[in-house]
């Protein structure tokens, strides 16, 4: 599996990139707002990457961050969602927005993007919000760092704690450690959620 490539820029065109690695020209589907975001031809440029391989075709598309290629991951999860849809999806919204559109069930945002109807808005939003949310809370996806403390309440709130209990639990693993890391501080809520729960 091709999870990155790094090259020179041979060719852009509106949907794709041609990135030349060692001699060899790859052509991998990018989102407009990453051709955007791309260096001048002959310059070089490194790109997350996902194969697809499907029975008459193999495809690469291309990313700007990890974060992005595992939300395109969670997106195909979703029946009726392909890749190109999916792609667009993150073009047209960005990761931020795509993860908040889900996170808070926001489907009109989510049907802006060419290709994506409501009937497949509503799955996305009723299968992807609890794998979106533990994402973001171990910062695979998104960038709000300062939101953690109150992903690790709500992540607790989710998992049937009351919300006082939650906050008291969040609090004292913050207590307990100089961690922000939300992959040290959730184990450590859970632990003291457990004590009064």
């Amino acid at each position: 599996m091709i999870a990155s490539i790094s090259g020179t820029i041979e060719e852009i065109g509106t949907t794709f990139v041609v990135v030349n690695a060692n001699g060899v020209g790859y052509l991998i589907n990018v989102s407009e707002r990453h051709i955007a975001s791309l260096p001048r031809l002959g310059e070089r440029v490194s790109v997350y990457t996902k194969q697809i391989v499907r029975e008459n075709d193999i495809s690469l598309y291309g990313f700007e961050s990890a974060g992005e290629r595992r939300l395109f991951d969670l997106l195909l999860t979703v029946n009726g969602m392909g890749p190109k849809h999916a792609l667009n999806l993150i073009g047209v919204l960005g990761e931020e927005g795509v993860a908040t559109a889900i996170l808070k069930g926001d489907t009109k945002a989510l049907v802006r993007t060419p290709g994506i109807g409501n009937k497949l808005a509503e799955r996305m939003k009723i299968e992807l919000a609890e794998k979106i949310r533990e994402e973001t809370l171990l910062g695979k996806i998104g960038k709000q760092t300062e939101a953690y403390s109150d992903d690790i309440v709500e992540a607790l709130v989710s998992l049937g704690h009351k919300r006082t209990e939650a906050e008291r639990a969040a609090k004292a693993a913050r207590a307990e450690t100089d961690e922000s890391n939300p992959e040290v501080l959730l184990p450590l809520a859970l632990k003291h959620a457990s004590k009064k729960s």
